[in-house]
């Protein structure tokens, strides 16, 4: 009788594909964190057979939107006390040496500059009944470290994969927001910046974050996965019948009633003022795909 060789299961580990590599050591994280998959399905925002499916390689990472993802890759996340509707509290990231917390909240859908962001403490529970009464839209309140900002700022992947970092000394909250405009950061900074999204796009693909620099190193508060719309000062691409010109100085809620009512129309916007690129208004625009762009004032 003819033998025939045995078969043998591949390794988890040999010629993995990226959402497989992430999965084995997002497991591993999770063990080392003492969570369940149910505690990262509350704070990401999804289902609990969505984690599942991603620690055995076969889901989906679109829902990374979460600093674990982040801190599950080696980088560096302030310590952050995760506040979720259905769990108990967990903590994950390290510690920074400072005493002062920002609050973050993390939607379950990304609604740029809606939820509040703020520098010092905030009562978490009084957040999430105030900004999300009905309980659908906010999955948990992040309690951060702070860290000591040299720089700060925002990077994503335009439409080329080429990474476009912007950013602002000290805080970053207000160029978020746009009340600041980007300005020139030193070389080193941004040469750490774009080595840390290199580290997470080996992983990952094309991602963004909004990062600090401390002078030493890059920490990453906010973090997302996927390649933007964007090149240069197009926010979004396409041809507009006709654009409506926005001030930026009339602010970001302002700007979400314009983008309300052009969209699906075949109206353009294009941004007057110094703003990011990588700001919430960028952000404002390519999730609503508005044909867009900034045009900077003459000095």
């Amino acid at each position: 009788m003819m033998s025939h060789p045995r078969r043998t299961k591949p390794s988890r580990t040999s010629s993995m594909p990226a959402i497989a590599r992430i999965g084995a050591r997002l497991a591993a994280r999770l063990v080392e964190l003492r969570l369940t998959q149910q505690m990262l399905a509350d704070l990401a925002g999804v289902s609990r057979s969505s984690i599942q499916a991603l620690e055995y390689g076969n889901g989906s990472i679109k829902f990374a939107s979460v600093v674990d993802i982040a801190d599950a890759l080696g980088l560096q996340v302030p310590r952050t006390v995760v506040i979720p509707r259905a769990v108990a509290p967990f903590a994950l990231g390290r510690e920074t040496g400072l005493a002062e917390t920002w609050i973050r909240t993390c939607p379950t859908e990304q609604v740029p500059g809606r939820f509040t962001t703020r520098r010092g403490w905030l009562d978490p529970f009084r957040l999430m009944q105030d900004e999300d009464p009905t309980g659908d839209a906010i999955a948990s309140i992040l309690a951060q470290q702070g860290v000591e900002a040299k720089f700060s700022g925002a990077l994503i992947a335009q439409t080329d994969r080429e990474p476009l970092v912007e950013g602002v000394t000290g805080y970053g909250d207000e160029f978020m927001v746009g009340r600041r405009g980007p300005e020139s950061l030193p070389e080193a900074v941004s040469r750490d910046v774009l080595a840390t999204y290199r580290q997470a796009s080996k992983e990952l693909g094309p991602v963004r974050f909004e990062w600090v620099h401390d002078g030493r190193s890059v920490w990453i508060v906010q973090f997302h996965r996927g390649v933007s719309a964007t090149a240069g000062r197009i926010i979004f691409p396409g041809e507009a019948g006709r654009y409506h010109e926005f001030d930026v100085r009339g602010g970001i809620e302002a700007l979400r009633t314009l983008i309300d009512a052009v969209k699906g129309s075949e109206d353009g916007i294009v941004l007057v003022g110094r703003v990011g690129v990588t700001s919430h208004f960028g952000d404002l625009l390519r999730r609503a795909r508005v044909p867009s762009r900034i045009e900077y004032p003459e000095p």
